[in-house]
């Protein structure tokens, strides 16, 4: 039984928050870098783990959700851990740093053809000049992203003769 203790209180999980187990997992599978896992007997330091995450602030407070990211920061640097985690948060955008753009990978839908593409950041047309406008969380709450991703396809289909 999972219970959390704050000086003399102890707390059940059933009485947490959704939000609060919801960190508590990531923080632990972070930290034991998924050690717990029957990966057939491989010792650990030879254990290839990849912690997927959907939406990491999901169920967070904003501060909590910074925090997890800080995890994922340090689990990535001081483990060498393989962390890949989905978004839509432009606070958690916003606390990315510009050394952490280059493994942001931009996910879009071709309005002709309705395939996905996936688009490393930097790499994205514009990329310096939306990137001047403010941090990553203010640039695709205002639109200026999904803009950009648009105009590239207006080139493309000027320049192909498209109308």
């Amino acid at each position: 039984m999972l219970a959390l203790r704050e000086g003399h209180a102890i707390t059940p999980a059933r009485e947490m928050s959704d939000g609060l187990l919801r960190f508590m997992a990531i923080a632990t599978t972070l930290i034991t870098r998924g050690r717990d896992v029957d990966l057939g007997g491989l010792p650990d330091h030879e254990r290839p783990v990849t912690v997927v995450i959907e939406e990491l602030e999901n169920g967070l407070h904003p501060s909590q959700a910074g925090k997890a990211l800080e995890l994922v920061r340090r689990a990535v640097k001081d483990d060498g851990a393989q962390v890949l985690f989905t978004t839509h948060s432009p606070a958690l955008l916003s606390g990315l740093s510009a050394e952490d753009h280059r493994s942001v990978i931009v996910c879009s839908r071709d309005p002709e053809t309705q395939e996905s593409m996936l688009t490393p950041l930097p790499e994205l047309d514009g990329y310096p000049r939306l990137m001047a406008q403010g941090d990553l969380g203010s640039v695709v709450t205002a639109g200026l992203l999904s803009e950009e991703r648009h105009s590239d396809f207006s080139e493309f289909d000027r320049l192909m003769g498209i109308s």
